[in-house]
């Protein structure tokens, strides 16, 4: 009865991508300056032909990758990447900063 409920209680306290996910798409439609003041500075934004922006948060390991790290940690994550845990999420907001979508990906992206 024991090993059930430890395995019970594993199972439940897991961080999982599916955790993070849920927890990521509850930002859909919120300013991304809440988002920003939450999260920190993003590690990246870049503007698309829409006008919309792209920011973007890059984790290496627990350590939020800041903007002057950023390309250099994403080159060396293409080479060296397997054996890192990282996660990099993204959010594109319109031009009144509501949030409209995400993206993600990593061996890091997970949440309890």
């Amino acid at each position: 009865m024991k090993r059930f409920f430890l395995v019970c209680f594993f199972m439940i306290s897991c961080a999982t991508t599916k955790k993070y996910e849920a927890k990521i798409s509850s930002w859909i439609g919120s300013d991304i300056n809440e988002l920003i003041s939450v999260w920190g500075s993003p590690s990246n934004e870049s503007n698309m032909p829409n006008g919309n922006r792209v920011y973007t948060w890059l984790w290496v390991g627990k350590a939020l990758i800041g903007p002057k790290e950023y390309e250099s940690t994403v080159k060396k994550l293409a080479f060296e990447g397997s054996g890192i845990n990282w996660c990099r999420t993204s959010f594109v907001s319109d031009k009144n900063f509501k949030i409209l979508n995400y993206s993600f990906d990593g061996s890091y992206c997970k949440s309890r």
